[in-house]
């Protein structure tokens, strides 16, 4: 079961299977934009408006979504997060978006993009010796994914612990990271003096405002099962993580340990704004994928393929489970 498991996770034409896969069943669906989410932001309402024809919103969250495989490619490849040379996390990311349905356009698509540029820089800034700018980056692009997905300005504190975690905080690095995240509100004001319009700052502040705080009530029977398949994908990774941590580099560790502080975070916005999950989600897979993925290629135990079967099982039962509801 061991040598099977290998063959699994170093098996590139999985990925591209599950590529393949995920592309065919993109355009299956209504492909409308969910009608449950009521949190968005300034750029994502702006192209809301304008592309919510649904063969136009499935084009453009496909677009989304392999610009999100690229990215979580690229993170593993420059930084090593996993030690053995593999495409699984992409798999895993792939399987994951099959069995959510992750083919309707949401703020998520487009905040979780940002997101990981900004992890892609302030992972970038731990290597050079003149970091600053590289935090002005990490800031600046966690404050677009803000432009799109306003409630993502609730990751600053975790970037801010990233920061000091990472040994890069200073009172440069941290006005660095500051200015970043005014930065593109700078431009919008701008735009508000040209236009004379200055009703898109105030309604950022709608934006962050929780509607259905902790009503966890709102919340269909179907994403519920998704977040905790979400939540064990997660868990599975965390333990991994805290069991092995001592064996990795200190550099890899750190970078592990932002992971879990990121995607945790996402699970607490989903207590805050259940009624966007599904942004969340999106928001959020890339870091269990990558999580979950380095146990299931670095575990040595018998009982690894055991639980990836498990959890292969769990999400082709939560892909059915609309079939099965409706």
């Amino acid at each position: 079961m061991i040598e099977a498991l290998r063959k699994i996770t170093s098996n590139r034409y999985i990925a591209m299977f599950m590529l393949i896969a995920c592309m065919a069943m993109w355009f299956s669906g209504s492909g409308e934009i969910p009608s449950a989410q009521s949190h968005g932001g300034l750029a994502y309402d702006f192209i809301k408006d304008r592309f919510a024809w649904a063969a136009t919103s499935k084009a453009i969250s496909l677009l989304l979504f392999l610009a999100a495989c690229f990215m979580l490619y690229e993170i593993n490849m420059m930084f090593s997060i996993i030690k053995v040379k593999t495409s699984f996390h992409l798999t895993l990311f792939l399987f994951i978006a099959a069995a959510l349905r992750f083919n309707d356009m949401t703020a998520g698509h487009y905040s979780a993009i940002f997101i990981m540029l900004s992890i892609l820089f302030l992972f970038y800034a731990t290597f050079k010796a003149e970091h600053n700018f590289k935090i002005f980056q990490t800031g600046a692009y966690l404050s677009i994914a803000s432009v799109f997905y306003a409630p993502s300005l609730w990751l600053i504190p975790v970037y801010l612990l990233g920061i000091a975690y990472l040994n890069m905080m200073n009172i440069k690095s941290f006005w660095a990271f500051i200015v970043g995240l005014i930065f593109p509100y700078w431009i919008i004001s701008g735009i508000c003096l040209y236009t004379d319009n200055w009703q898109m700052l105030p309604q950022i502040l709608t934006e962050l405002h929780p509607e259905q705080f902790f009503n966890l009530t709102s919340v269909g029977m179907t994403d519920a099962i998704a977040a905790c398949y979400m939540l064990s994908l997660t868990l599975c990774g965390a333990i991994y993580i805290g069991m092995s941590s001592t064996e990795e580099k200190t550099a890899t560790r750190s970078f592990l340990h932002f992971f879990l502080f990121c995607s945790f975070a996402c699970f607490l916005l989903m207590l805050i704004y259940p009624e966007d999950i599904r942004s969340i989600l999106f928001m959020q897979a890339p870091f269990t994928s990558i999580m979950a993925a380095r146990f299931f290629v670095q575990a040595s135990g018998k009982a690894s393929p055991v639980i990836l079967a498990t959890f292969i099982a769990a999400g082709i039962f939560v892909l059915c489970l609309p079939l099965i509801t409706n």
